[in-house]
């Protein structure tokens, strides 16, 4: 998984420098859920938030997981989700303080 998340963000440079294509936005859809263990989820954290972060500051990342151990400071805002009648509605929105 580690080195699928790394091709995924060698390639987003390719394309801009190659294509002059470029996005501000990067969704990652349960890629912590998967075949990484809890020391990889921490790395790819800190790495988001420390490294990527200072180099493309106008990206924004969306992080989609099942994860409950993820620790809350990693992130600028967590959008809590609810399956309620076959419908998921936000159950509630946390604005994590800088």
């Amino acid at each position: 998984k580690r080195i699928d998340l790394a091709i995924l963000l060698a390639l987003m440079d390719i394309a801009k420098v190659q294509n002059s294509v470029d996005t501000n936005i990067l969704v990652l859809d349960e890629v912590l859920d998967t075949s990484m263990d809890n020391e990889g989820v921490e790395s790819f954290l800190f790495f988001l938030k420390n490294g990527f972060k200072q180099l493309y500051g106008d990206k924004c990342i969306y992080i989609i997981t099942h994860r409950n151990d993820i620790s809350s400071d990693t992130f600028d805002r967590i959008v809590a989700l609810k399956k309620t009648k076959n419908f998921t509605i936000i159950d509630k929105i946390v604005e994590m303080q800088p």
